[in-house]
């Protein structure tokens, strides 16, 4: 996840991110080896953890409690061993934080009941700064008392930093002192005022106003503007205080809250993201509660970004619990996300969790619609191999439990997998049969738009370009009526090409042009570069074939751009079929030698059926 944000700050498109974590850690550290780096990895826990996140070239610092000898030994770190501050910088942070007159010999002493240690200091001295009424003896001798009263509280550097969090606790009002201990609780490393409303059963400005309390005792800390977090020795303290003060039945409700807030916030934004397509978690029925309110797909995609972390660990979290039927629907509810982002671990993690939580609840609706979507994760991850039993299991399942609708978009999956393997017949078979199955329940014709587009390049690979023609110009009415632009482009375009595969020289070359020159505007404004640099390969060899090489070579070049952007390997099927182009404009051939093949295209998997 880490790795995914940092390639997405540096340039890389989403639809460029490597599928595998092992690839993403190449890719960066490629991109920094001549663009060097700074990074701060804080509260690393193990070598392992640090060690796949560094970069070609840079400055990297390491804070951990561990020592992680492996990054010395193997890496070349320099071991930096941090101990409490001197005694004069403490009781100067001291006195910074408590905003107030003393002699120094006091802060002193007060930085030294703290053991010398920033956190402790921070979180006493914030006393001082809130509650300007407070003798700063008082608060000295209170510590102490603490101190004296925890194991080894003399000599554990955590025993002195839990003494410091209990005195500012101790001085928190009733409804300050629940917020503290219930936030720790949070499914996530950090939280806006909107989830921490939520997970209170509070409204905004109350939970604003709480948070604002504890930030200012110094027992919460603003991450990013806007989000909050604990340090993790506060949220420990936290939480075994609330294991002590709270019964378990409160504290699973404030957990399930959250958990509820992130499921329906998350279900809000997928609907802007993706309107039109086939949903089936309760989470779209559920009225909002507060949600995050988005402007455009842009907000709510980036809504969906800053709030990644937190939504993973509501699912995990959720699972943990047995609350299945919860943990399942997130795989539907961050679909467009997933599909937008192309973050494959977390694509994948949401899915597995999903299928995993499916069958734990004995929802075999749901478990089909789960391994439908994680089909469509490793389709999207280059992995049809791994996807076909998954969606071929899905099949099964739905027919199984006369669940026509998830059998229709099972074999639209399973027909995607048999295409990729160069099965054609069977594909037409799933495909066909999932057209039978929409028609069957009801009419869904996105969804069988999506299939008769697959019939289309099935039919266009076998040579049948007659029935290939029907079915694609059958999906692109479907998409056009419903108002689908990138679908209906994408059909213009396999459509271009087939019509480019059924004669070879200049017979279609111009109708080919007329339908690629009407899905290139969409397919540029859907930010799509991958599909986009097939569009511009497919338009160069119709400009060939017509005998107009410049036209043809600017598209080429617009292509190899797009593909260096994406960083492309130089295997990669577009960049194949863009240097198959470029040899035949460069050495001239018989009209034969300009044909097309329409199933060398790409087929994404299509969140439809």
């Amino acid at each position: 996840a880490v790795l995914a944000g940092w390639l997405r700050a540096l340039g890389v498109h989403p639809s460029g991110l490597p599928a595998g974590p092992g690839e993403a850690a190449a890719l960066f550290r490629s991109l920094t080896a001549q663009n060097p780096v700074a990074i701060l990895a804080d509260d690393a826990a193990s070598a392992e953890q640090a060690r796949a996140i560094l970069p070609g070239a840079g400055l990297v610092i390491i804070t951990s409690r561990h020592q992680l000898a492996d990054l010395v030994a193997l890496d070349g770190a320099r071991f930096i061993s941090l101990g409490p501050l001197g005694p004069a910088a403490a009781a100067e942070l001291a006195a910074r934080v408590a905003g107030r007159d003393a002699p120094a010999a006091a802060f002193t002493e007060l930085a030294d009941c703290c053991g010398n240690l920033p956190l402790a200091i921070r979180a006493t001295a914030a006393l001082l700064a809130v509650r300007p009424q407070l003798g700063m003896e008082q608060v000295v001798a209170d510590l102490t008392a603490r101190r004296q009263g925890l194991p080894a509280s003399g000599t554990s550097q955590e025993g002195i930093v839990t003494a410091a969090m209990h005195a500012s606790y101790d001085r928190l009002d009733r409804e300050a002192a629940r917020t503290y201990r219930l936030l720790s609780l949070h499914p996530g490393p950090d939280f806006t005022a909107a989830a921490a409303a939520a997970l209170l059963d509070a409204d905004a400005d109350q939970a604003g106003h709480l948070i604002s309390v504890l930030a200012g005792a110094s027992l919460l800390e603003e991450a990013l503007p806007g989000r909050w977090r604990y340090h993790d020795l506060s949220r420990a303290h936290a939480r075994q205080t609330a294991a002590a003060t709270d019964g378990e039945d409160e504290r699973a409700a404030a957990v399930a809250r959250a958990i509820d807030y992130y499921l329906r916030a998350s279900a809000a934004a997928d609907l802007l993201i993706l309107p039109g397509r086939r949903r089936i978690a309760e989470a779209f029925s559920l009225p909002a509660r507060d949600q995050p309110a988005h402007a455009s797909t842009a907000d709510a995609v980036a809504w969906l970004d800053a709030e990644q972390a937190n939504l993973l660990h509501a699912q995990k979290t959720a699972a943990d619990q047995a609350r299945h039927a919860t943990a399942w629907q997130f795989c539907d509810t961050m679909w467009g996300w997933c599909r937008s982002r192309h973050d494959y671990p977390a694509w994948k993690q949401v899915c597995e969790q999903a299928v995993a939580s499916a069958k734990a609840c004995s929802d075999p609706r749901a478990e089909v619609h789960a391994a439908t979507r994680l089909a469509s994760c490793l389709i999207a991850m280059g992995e049809a191999a791994a996807a076909a039993p998954v969606a071929e299991e899905a099949v099964a399942t739905a027919w199984a439990n006369g669940d026509r609708a998830g059998e229709g978009s099972a074999r639209e999956h399973a027909g995607i997998c048999a295409l990729e393997r160069g099965d054609y017949q069977a594909a037409i078979s799933h495909c066909n049969r999932g057209l039978d199955c929409w028609r069957r329940v009801s009419q869904h014709e996105r969804a069988e738009a999506i299939l008769h587009r697959l019939l289309g390049r099935a039919y266009a690979a076998l040579g049948d370009h007659r029935q290939a023609h029907a079915h694609l110009n059958t999906a692109l009415g479907i998409f056009t009526r419903l108002g689908e632009d990138y679908h209906a482009a994408r059909a213009r375009y396999i459509l271009a090409i087939t019509r480019l595969a059924a004669a070879p020289g200049g017979e279609h070359a111009g109708e080919a042009i007329d339908l690629l020159q009407q899905a290139r505007p969409v397919m540029e404004a859907e930010d799509q570069p991958l599909p986009l640099s097939e569009l511009l390969t497919a338009l160069a060899e119709a400009h060939a074939r017509t005998g107009n090489t410049s036209v043809a070579q600017a598209c080429l070049e617009e292509a190899s751009a797009l593909h260096q952007g994406l960083r492309l390997p130089a295997s990669h099927p577009a960049r194949a079929r863009a240097r198959a182009i470029a040899g035949q404009l460069a050495t001239p051939h018989s009209p034969q030698a300009h044909h097309a093949q329409a199933h060398d295209s790409h087929e994404p998997p299509e969140p439809g059926g």
